[in-house]
């Protein structure tokens, strides 16, 4: 991992809706129903800055590679563009004939499966068609929800971090919370570091602070093993903050015994630290094509209602996203794992909950 300084933090994590430079934002050329290429950024560019490849090392050319007309966001794929492209069978999981390629867990020779209608994939099939657009916008133009600076839900740890300069954390959760799909998990350029130590790295830099970082997620796990192994990896490391979030492998529990499962890891982790705050929550969208879209957003609802913790909801904003961009631009996977830059939009929610960036 590259060494991340404070002008790094600025592009990579300070909230998008505050700032007016989008930078490598994810965009994928796709090929349309009619028959176009096209990528469609998350807001109206006023400038294009760069348009670089997913190692953020070749940058390609307005004119030559890819058209865009100003007052839209779609940015058009030229014939002999040097940029990659997803087709429509591509996206589906279907070979050039159209057919279906194998249900996971089976791989094809380009390490490429399928959960029902949906491609699953981690490797270079996916993720070098993730291109990165860095260009101006209005930020007014964000008309979705935002997370609130809650320090009232967070007094312990921010009066930790003022005054003692130290703070011992836990991640705790699934798959996402143990850092995928992030470049600088699966060791690949542009290396942007495992949620874990986004946050652990912006809170050291923003308060001139340590924190002792424990990850404890497992990756498939659901907020009934949350419950169950709650102790051992949140209560007894005897934290100030732990930052949690299930609900994505929970399929179609009922958000009441999700939501009572999450009060239990916070009874038994106050029950050992009763200084401890607690930052919930609410995962991402997860791909419908793959079936995986089941009460993510029931679950984030109840979250949002446990009274004395700080909370985002990365399920809202990510719907707002997805308004405008398309699923696959956003994910790792294409099912349930965010890429690099929702990985960065994740980052953005729960920050917001502890950093008053407007101060």
């Amino acid at each position: 991992m590259n060494e991340i300084n404070k002008e790094d933090l600025k592009r990579l994590v300070e909230p998008f809706w505050l700032q007016d430079v989008m930078y490598n934002e994810s965009i994928c050329m796709i090929v349309r129903e009619d028959g176009a290429v096209n990528s469609r950024t998350m807001f109206v560019p006023e400038e294009i800055i760069s348009v670089k490849d997913v190692y953020l090392q070749k940058e390609y050319t307005e004119g030559v590679d890819y058209k865009w007309e100003r007052g839209t966001n779609v940015i058009t794929w030229l014939p002999g563009s040097a940029i990659p492209f997803f087709t429509q069978n591509d996206i589906h999981g279907k070979n050039e004939a159209g057919e279906y390629i194998e249900q996971y867990p089976a791989m094809d020779e380009l390490q490429r499966s399928r959960f029902g209608d949906a491609l699953y994939c981690i490797e270079a099939f996916l993720y070098e068609k993730q291109i990165s657009i860095t260009y101006r916008y209005n930020k007014n133009d964000y008309k979705g929800i935002i997370p609130e600076y809650q320090p009232e839900r967070l007094v312990n740890v921010l009066s930790k971090l003022e005054k003692e300069k130290k703070l011992k954390a836990v991640f705790f959760g699934d798959s996402i919370f143990t850092g995928l799909d992030s470049s600088g998990k699966h060791e690949r350029e542009p290396y942007l570091p495992a949620l874990s130590d986004l946050v652990k790295i912006t809170i050291e830099k923003y308060f001139d602070a340590e924190v002792d970082m424990h990850m404890t997620a497992v990756s498939g796990m659901d907020s009934v093993w949350g419950a169950n192994t709650c102790m051992e990896n949140c209560a007894d490391i005897e934290p100030d903050l732990v930052v949690v979030s299930f609900g994505m492998n929970d399929g179609d529990r009922d958000p009441k015994e999700v939501r009572a499962n999450m009060q239990k890891i916070i009874d038994s982790t106050l029950s050992k630290n009763p200084n401890c705050n607690f930052i919930v929550i609410g995962c991402m969208v997860a791909n419908s094509d793959g079936g995986f879209l089941k009460k993510q957003k029931e679950y984030a609802i109840e979250f949002s209602q446990i009274p004395d913790v700080a909370f985002a909801s990365v399920f809202d904003m990510h719907s707002e996203i997805l308004k405008t961009k398309d699923f696959i631009a956003t994910s790792g996977n294409n099912i349930n794992h965010p890429n690099d830059w929702l990985s960065r939009i994740y980052a953005m929610n729960i920050l917001s909950c502890m950093i008053d960036w407007e101060k």
